[in-house]
């Protein structure tokens, strides 16, 4: 018997998921909120009348195959109605909640002898929000946040010492972008199973080594300290210049420059049936794909689910040692 795709959506409390004709989830590893789309036929225009969506109402989301469980997307709150026709049809589109409007707004502060995640917290705390996961004991005399938003901010501050953040519904939740690579994978994707890919192979802008140059406050001396890729045999070296606080904070924050700078070397996009293990922060195993095969880390997710078309998840990757 072919599985059915099913799901479950409940708006201001009723369900609705019956009279979605479409509806897509994307999940993101970091920085971003997660997102969703739904999409109705409005031929009775309810949804232009009694039933009109106000920015600010909640969506709740699970999706997944009938009687294998369903994956809870969690919450998300109205952002963009659009109206079109013919036929009469209205897309909702919402943010993982709360992802306010005073998340959104600029601002410009000084965080003093803080940790990160004192810093992460007290961002968190003005939202009502909270911090979990793992964060790493690094201490930062000054950080400015400079007409930033806040989400802008803590991706900033994150990338700088490897961290990745992702907002699920009112928890902030961290962890080291090393402790993600290093999961065992949730599930192994064969050539077999792919519906399309595509990979890219980068041979440029790849670097063997970071060089970070910074002037200690103490000697106003210039110091540089260098990191290098031991996955990286050949390859140019990353100049940096930046404002740490001590060599330990300089080696921290080459290790993350380099990291990022090589994270897209070989990255790829891949489609297959519907499958909920597939989301951000999870590692796969491709295989049959020759040298192309191996461990990827899934940086984005998107689920479809069309009452025509059946479920289909497509990935965002790239590889990891």
């Amino acid at each position: 018997m072919v599985p059915q795709a099913t799901w479950v959506l409940i708006y201001q409390g009723a369900n609705i998921g019956s009279d979605a004709l479409m509806v897509v989830y994307t999940d993101f590893d970091h920085g971003k909120s997660d997102e969703i789309e739904a999409r109705f036929e409005d031929k009775l225009h309810r949804w232009k009348g009694s039933w009109y969506p106000e920015k600010g109402d909640v969506i709740d989301l699970s999706i997944g195959w009938l009687g294998q469980g369903l994956l809870p997307c969690g919450k998300f709150e109205v952002d963009e109605i659009d109206f079109t026709g013919p036929p009469d049809t209205v897309i909702i589109r919402g943010l993982a909640a709360p992802v306010t409007d005073s998340l959104r707004t600029k601002k410009t502060r000084s965080f003093e002898n803080k940790t990160l995640r004192e810093i992460a917290e007290q961002i968190a705390g003005e939202h009502g929000m909270s911090v979990d996961g793992e964060i790493e004991d690094i201490t930062i005399k000054r950080v400015t946040q400079n007409d930033e938003r806040d989400l802008e901010f803590l991706k900033r501050i994150a990338e700088e010492y490897a961290h990745v953040f992702a907002v699920r519904e009112k928890v902030i939740f961290f962890s080291t972008i090393k402790s993600l690579e290093e999961q065992e994978p949730v599930a192994i994707v064969p050539r077999t199973e792919m519906k399309s890919f595509d990979f890219n192979d980068k041979t440029h802008e790849v670097y063997k080594a970071c060089t970070l140059s910074y002037h200690d406050p103490e000697t106003a001396k210039l110091i540089e300290v260098t990191v290098e890729d031991p996955d990286v045999k050949t390859g140019d070296t990353l100049k940096v210049k930046a404002r740490v606080e001590s060599e330990g904070q300089a080696r921290t924050r080459a290790e993350a420059e380099l990291k990022k700078a090589n994270a897209k070397k070989l990255t790829g996009r891949i489609e297959i049936v519907g499958d909920h293990r597939m989301i951000a922060g999870n590692n796969i195993q491709v295989t049959g794909l020759g040298k192309l095969s191996g461990k990827y880390y899934v940086e984005t997710s998107r689920h479809r689910i069309e009452r025509s078309a059946g479920y289909t998840t497509e990935i965002e990757v790239r590889r990891v040692p």
